[in-house]
């Protein structure tokens, strides 16, 4: 199949610890998605290094950048999309995700359609009231922790 080389662009080595992460993913320029190798699972603080596709450039070189998260701890693998208007559905995957009790963007709390310990399905309000452009995600758990994920949405 031919490639539309306007619309192509490679994705960036990911390394942690030297290692090549495979599956790398870009959703946008402040949120990447891969699969780290195995051999850096366990405990300990990694290294991560990001450089363009023909190794090149270094986008970013982060100390301790990464930790590994085993099963007993919240995260979240993946979002449907990043990018979404008014009554839009958006499934986040990962682990613990039926402690989720609020999910709010910039200043929009969305509303909880279902969840489990490993997804959790939300709609975006009807009414954005205008709101556009690239908000933080933060997301607030039953034993009251929250998390912030930085400009990782764009409202459309």
């Amino acid at each position: 199949a031919a490639c539309d080389q306007k619309r192509y662009i490679a994705p960036p080595i990911v390394t942690i610890d030297d290692e090549a992460c495979e599956d790398v993913v870009v959703f946008s320029p402040n949120f990447l998605m891969c699969k780290v190798p195995e051999s850096k699972t366990g405990t300990g603080d990694r290294n991560i290094l990001i450089k363009s596709s023909d190794g090149l450039t270094t986008y970013a070189s982060i100390q301790n950048g990464y930790t590994y998260v085993d099963n007993s701890s919240f995260y979240i693998s993946s979002i449907s999309s990043i990018i979404g208007g008014a009554g839009k559905v958006i499934t986040f995957t990962g682990n613990k995700l039926s402690e989720i009790t609020e999910v709010k963007a910039g200043n929009k709390v969305w509303t909880i359609q279902s969840k489990t310990s490993t997804t959790c399905v939300c709609k975006l309000p009807d009414d954005l009231g205008g709101l556009k452009g690239e908000v933080d995600i933060t997301i607030a758990l039953s034993g009251g922790d929250s998390y912030r994920f930085a400009r990782m949405f764009e409202y459309n």
